[in-house]
């Protein structure tokens, strides 16, 4: 009787240390951790709110930002600390974390009690209680802690993925912002151009010296910019709202730091930057992790499908004589009908899933990154083009009409059109630094970092010119405003 005693108050002690032992359900620990590889690989930092000091500091850095005109990194910033989504995203962590933390939890044990009229023993009413604990639970707590911890890191790596594909948004947006900008200020210029023009045309037209169908011209040309200016305010609107948006404000009152910036002097090849991507994409690493998780919860499920439930327990009563009897309880359940191949076959299933989809996303990593790569590319070439040889073609061509005119080898209506080209040539170089720039944001997603500074090489030419001036000094036709003579 006392060796029983014994073995049951060890059982009871047992018990108690492992279910003693628990995690904390806190996620911030690992939070901290993706927020150091996206601040490693970006410069910007991230907060959860979760009512902390930090949350202060935080506040204040974003209202520190929102005081002055915005740059593209600082909006991106303002985004990583602000945006509702993110804050959504974050929770994922608590979600694995409770994962982690159950895996480490045994199950609760069981308490019996059996009431009897037979003859027995133990004083009346015969009760006898009993608590039983499953001992698989015991056995297999390192197996499901270390795949609920795989399942924490997969978790880890997509909230980092989603953070760098919001930064990339908020820079595409950012861009279409000062495009859109100087696009509109390229338009009111045009219009404040065809402006003059129509009203030239209607004086001449009124004294004689024109006919009705080129002064109806020049009014059609008029309402044709003035409306091209609504559009371009109207595409300017949406872009700010929705970098707005993306920013999580409810105010857009905030300002822009300037134009398109200028164009980098090289940019990176191509050479190497798929073996970076498939080393440093997050959401490569997260897939990696899925993989693991499965194969580790494949090789549990694969160890205990033959030793199913196992419960042990200790029965106790109290005898006429006084004494405590204590007796071992013990359950085996025997996989006779369900030998769980269904679960493994899942598992397996599974498994070859997420290996095929990593196969696949691998393809597409490396796709995404050749195709930023060439519109990157591509729009470096077409801004190089207006810049270099467009522009100033147009520019000379608006002085030597300007020339002809006051010499009156040309009439006015021929240099205003000269002048309405090289308006158009502004707009168009401006829509390319905007894809070139938008192209570089994407490359920056796809390579899941900062892309690596090239080698050093001819330096590019100089960013967006300023759009021209729209002022209109006597004779009634625009003066030609900042031109940038190439020779």
């Amino acid at each position: 009787m006392v060796s029983k005693c014994r073995v049951a108050r060890l059982a009871c002690a047992a018990v108690l240390v492992v279910t003693t032992g628990c995690a904390s359900t806190s996620a911030a620990a690992g939070f901290r951790d993706m927020a150091k590889t996206v601040q490693d690989r970006t410069g910007y930092r991230l907060r959860w709110k979760q009512a902390t000091p930090e949350d202060r500091e935080a506040e204040r850095a974003l209202r520190d930002l929102l005081a002055r005109p915005l740059s593209v990194d600082g909006a991106v910033q303002v985004a990583l600390l602000n945006s509702p989504a993110l804050q959504a995203i974050y929770e994922d962590l608590s979600l694995a974390q409770a994962d982690v933390v159950q895996a480490g939890l045994l199950s609760n044990p069981v308490f019996s009690a059996d009431v009897t009229t037979a003859e027995r023993e133990a004083l009346d009413p015969n009760l006898i209680v009993g608590v039983t604990q499953s001992f698989l639970d015991l056995l297999l707590i390192p197996a499901k802690k270390r795949v609920a911890a795989a399942g924490f890191e997969a978790a880890k790596f997509r909230v980092g993925n989603a953070v760098l594909e919001k930064a990339a948004q908020v820079k595409a947006t950012f861009y279409a912002v000062e495009a859109a900008d100087q696009t509109l200020a390229v338009r009111r210029t045009m219009a404040d151009a065809e402006e003059a023009s129509f009203e030239l045309a209607q004086r001449q037209a009124d004294a004689g010296n024109v006919s009705d169908l080129a002064a109806t011209n020049e009014k059609t040309l008029y309402l044709e910019t003035r409306l091209d200016v609504s559009r371009a305010e109207a595409e300017d609107d949406a872009a700010r709202e929705q970098l707005t948006r993306m920013m999580g404000l409810t105010d857009p009152s905030w300002q822009l730091a300037g134009r398109l910036p200028d164009l980098p002097p090289a940019d990176a090849t191509i050479d190497r930057l798929e073996e970076q991507a498939v080393r440093d994409r997050l959401d490569l690493a997260a897939l990696r992790q899925e993989v693991q998780t499965l194969d580790y919860a494949l090789s549990l499920a694969k160890t205990s499908r033959w030793t199913g439930v196992i419960d042990i327990g200790v029965d106790v009563a109290r005898l006429k004589d006084g004494h405590i009897a204590v007796g071992p309880r013990a359950s085996l359940e025997l996989p006779i009908f369900d030998q769980r191949r269904a679960p493994v076959a899942r598992l397996e299933a599974q498994l070859r899933k997420s290996q095929a989809l990593l196969a696949e996303r691998v393809i597409e990593v490396r796709s995404d990154l050749r195709a930023a790569h060439d519109r990157m590319r591509h729009a470096r070439q077409v801004a190089e083009q207006y810049r270099s040889s467009i522009i100033p073609i147009r520019e000379r061509v608006v002085e030597l009409s300007q020339q002809e005119y006051d010499s009156m080898l040309l009439g006015v209506y021929q240099l205003i059109a000269a002048k309405r080209s090289e308006v158009s040539a502004y707009r168009d170089y401006i829509e390319s630094v905007r894809d070139y720039w938008t192209a570089r944001a994407d490359l920056e997603l796809a390579l899941g970092g900062a892309i690596p500074a090239p080698v050093a090489g001819p330096r590019a030419p100089e960013g967006p010119p300023a759009a021209p001036s729209s002022s209109a000094p006597e004779p009634p036709v625009p003066a030609p405003g900042e031109h940038h003579h190439h020779h």
